[in-house]
């Protein structure tokens, strides 16, 4: 007998063979023919290459995507419990089906609402191919899970007067808590007043210039409401925040009384003349 021990990373058959006059009998004689035995090898050990349908796709919650496995070889017994998921937080993957390539496998990731970035990979020695190799550690792909809906940060303006008939206008700043990609003029509200100039400055920093209404002596405002716009996973702001803005552009008028309206006045005489403003004069 004989230990015959197969070489690493070998995916061929091996054999074991006697060549004719290998040996001679007692008496002298070599061998007359030539033995072998063919011995089936598959030392290669199995591997799994893990990807997503959509990559650098961002989803936010309930969001849904197709995983697949693609083997090097035919796996047995590859189940859901083979899978592993890191930092999932609510995160899951079902539906582990066969495709008509019995190389390959697919899946559903589902995600959850507290997660942020899952590792989606099968750990070495979950499986085996069909001679009984087990699987080499898969590679890791990832999944950015977005479920914070976004929010308005304080609106701030330029200046901090009351906007008046010769400076009537002021630049408005509005931040985002992240960035969006459907943000814009027609999500701001104006109140007292018209908006123009709009400007990206980062981001998730934006400008526009207000400007107020004419004849108008009461408080003006920059508004966002809730939901108007949403981050790059689609999650829909959850807050309204709102900029008054003080606002005086009525001229200011003055009217002209005397004391004792129709009295004539003789030298020397004296009447009180009543000067009467709309608005406190100023200087």
């Amino acid at each position: 007998t004989v230990l015959f021990t197969a070489d690493n990373n070998r995916s061929v058959d091996g054999s074991i063979s006697i060549a004719q006059g290998a040996f001679t009998d007692l008496a002298g004689n070599p061998s007359s023919n030539t033995g072998s035995l063919t011995i089936p090898i598959d030392t290669v050990s199995q591997t799994v290459t893990i990807s997503r349908a959509n990559a650098g796709d961002i989803l936010k919650q309930g969001d849904t995507e197709t995983i697949t496995f693609t083997f090097t070889e035919e796996p047995v017994g590859f189940v859901i419990g083979d899978i592993t998921l890191t930092n999932a937080l609510g995160s899951t993957i079902t539906n582990l089906v066969a495709t008509s390539n019995p190389l390959v496998y697919t899946a559903t990731f589902t995600a959850g609402a507290n997660s942020t970035t899952v590792g989606i990979k099968v750990l070495s020695g979950e499986l085996t191919d069909a001679t009984g190799n087990q699987n080499l550690e898969s590679n890791t792909i990832t999944l950015d899970v977005d479920t914070v809906p976004p929010t308005v940060l304080p609106i701030t303006r330029n200046g901090q007067t009351t906007l008046n008939i010769a400076n009537n206008s002021d630049t408005i700043t509005i931040t985002l808590s992240e960035s969006s990609n459907d943000f814009g003029m027609g999500d701001i509200t104006p109140v007292g007043g018209s908006l123009s100039n709009f400007t990206v400055v980062s981001i998730t920093e934006y400008t526009v210039l207000f400007t107020a209404d004419n004849t108008r002596s009461t408080d003006g405002s920059v508004s966002v409401n809730q939901g108007v716009f949403t981050d790059l996973a689609g999650n829909s702001s959850s807050n309204a925040k709102s900029l008054t803005i003080p606002i005086d552009t009525v001229s200011q008028t003055a009217t002209i009384s005397r004391a004792n309206a129709g009295d004539i006045l003789k030298q020397g005489d004296t009447e009180t003349i009543i000067f009467t403003f709309t608005e406190a004069p100023v200087d």
